[in-house]
């Protein structure tokens, strides 16, 4: 069977859809995850997922953090569950198939505890619990020498790799409330993380054409009514990645294949980019 077209093409340079809260079932709630899967999703073309994560308060016997996958912090099994059950699904289905699609997951922070250093250290560690050794991360780009991400993107040596070098790879985002907690993140020990985070920036005509020389943040998240905005970011800033969320039916001729990256929609089954699960950006 050839490869497809799209494996030596630059992550960085490809679109691709993304389910929206990825997590939800069928009555709109977080679904238990010895019920979840994401195959339909990802046989539908998708290869961005989201899990809307809270962090819960320690749980008093000595175990540290706990993150829940949740909209609000409703109560565990109730509205939410543990992210564990979660990872390990990823974790077995990455195993599966070590040759699949990247798949970029965004999680989306809905409540950070301080200190943010910390906050980084914990995530990650339990992260790591799970995922260990299949994971694209910031690590990865900065081995090429860069002293940040943003310029390790621009190296044309040393940025984002041909979708070649990623199969079996899952990408974590952060992304969500507070710009403090993701920014600190992002810059405590960069080539430790295992999560890049993304970047806000208000919709200003006047910072499109804003250059950034350093920095550990080279995703943009933006919704789909600034979507021009998000591209016209992408003209000065090379290298970035540009999440568009929200896409409907009316807006999805407009991204596929003119600079967005990931495509998030909660219209999966509807709308595609192609043939493949990636066209050009």
């Amino acid at each position: 069977m050839p490869a497809p077209a799209y494996i030596d093409w630059l992550y960085d340079a490809v679109c691709f859809k993304a389910s929206h809260n990825s997590y939800l079932g069928p009555n709109g709630k977080p679904q238990d995850p010895a019920k979840w899967t994401f195959k339909p999703k990802f046989d539908a073309g998708c290869r961005g997922f989201e899990l809307d994560l809270y962090q819960c308060k320690p749980d008093g016997g000595g175990m540290g953090c706990e993150w829940s996958v949740s909209h609000e912090g409703e109560v565990l099994g109730k509205g939410c569950w543990p992210l564990k059950p979660y990872l390990e699904y990823l974790r077995k289905w990455s195993q599966a198939d070590p040759l699949h699609d990247p798949i970029f997951v965004s999680l989306d922070l809905k409540s950070v505890r301080q200190p943010y250093q910390q906050f980084a250290e914990d995530l990650d560690a339990y992260l790591d619990g799970s995922l260990k050794g299949q994971l694209f991360t910031p690590g990865n780009l900065l081995a090429g020498g860069a002293p940040d991400l943003v310029r390790a993107v621009r190296d044309p040596l040393h940025g984002w790799p041909p979708i070649a070098s990623l199969l079996g790879k899952i990408i974590f985002c952060l992304s969500g409330t507070g710009t403090a907690s993701r920014a600190a993140y992002a810059a405590h020990h960069p080539a430790e993380r295992l999560c890049f985070a993304d970047l806000d920036r208000p919709e200003d005509v006047t910072l499109t054409q804003e250059t950034l020389a350093t920095g550990h943040q080279v995703v943009i998240n933006v919704p789909h009514d600034q979507m021009f905005w998000g591209k016209n970011w992408l003209k000065y800033n090379p290298g970035f990645l540009l999440r568009v969320y929200g896409l409907g039916p009316g807006d999805w001729s407009k991204a596929v294949g003119k600079g967005p990256n990931v495509l998030a929609t909660d219209y999966v089954t509807k709308l595609k980019v192609g043939a493949q699960p990636f066209v050009k950006g």
